[in-house]
């Protein structure tokens, strides 16, 4: 069973609109226009389709694959004009169509995905030359502050890779994490032929008088 499928009509009322979301709004800044010409884009893990409704709605064709089956309920429950879900491992292209994407992203995903070299090699198999891949995670760097645990497990360190989950009642409490350096990111991306053209660290702050920090990492790739 997906993570997910156990806490997704929680997770649907937790996760904010991307209109509202400051992470969100960093993957639409760093994926760039997306408008001018109607392109197929391939949600990679879309959750319960808030990013991919955001794309259709901006005339792009979307194709939106995820493991849960109860996140895609809801997904297709909401206005799916211009968007097909498939439930499937995202690390596997048997339900590929052979038809090449224009585009493929990623939104705060990866993080929760086992096989990263897996969710990479599906963007790069089914992206043609020249397409753009964008992914947001959490920040593999991010120390932690007050209440709010590091990326890396408790009690370990940034070096310490993994999935783990915390004892909180938050979304990693509930599905958990798989933590990575960012050095296994970016290599793993470099060895499946893709190019890095653009990053953000969106400032995130706990409260007003607590210090900015980066507690989130977005990026845009192309692939060779």
């Amino acid at each position: 069973m997906a993570r997910y499928d156990e806490y997704a009509g929680w997770y649907d009322d937790w996760i904010a609109a991307p209109a509202d979301d400051l992470v969100a709004l960093s993957l639409f800044r760093v994926m760039g226009p997306v408008t001018s010409t109607a392109q197929r884009v391939l949600d990679l893990a879309c959750g319960q389709g808030r990013v991919a409704r955001a794309l259709a709605a901006d005339g792009n064709d979307v194709v939106g694959v995820d493991l849960s089956g109860e996140l895609l309920a809801f997904a297709r429950a909401a206005d799916c004009r211009r968007i097909t879900y498939i439930q499937t491992d995202v690390c596997s292209t048997d339900w590929w169509d052979g038809v090449p994407f224009d585009g493929v992203v990623a939104s705060m995903a990866l993080m929760d995905i086992d096989d990263l070299e897996g969710a990479v090699r599906t963007a790069a198999t089914v992206l043609r030359p020249g397409g753009w891949f964008a992914w947001s995670i959490i920040h593999p760097l991010f120390p932690g502050i007050a209440q709010v645990r590091a990326s890396w497990p408790t009690g370990g360190s940034y070096f310490d890779k993994g999935w783990w989950q915390t004892d909180g009642d938050g979304l990693r409490g509930r599905v958990g994490s798989s933590h990575r350096t960012l050095s296994t990111y970016l290599n793993v991306m470099v060895e499946h032929g893709f190019v890095l053209e653009a990053a953000e660290e969106p400032p995130w702050q706990l409260s007003p008088s607590d210090p900015p920090m980066p507690f989130f990492l977005v990026t845009r790739w192309r692939r060779r």
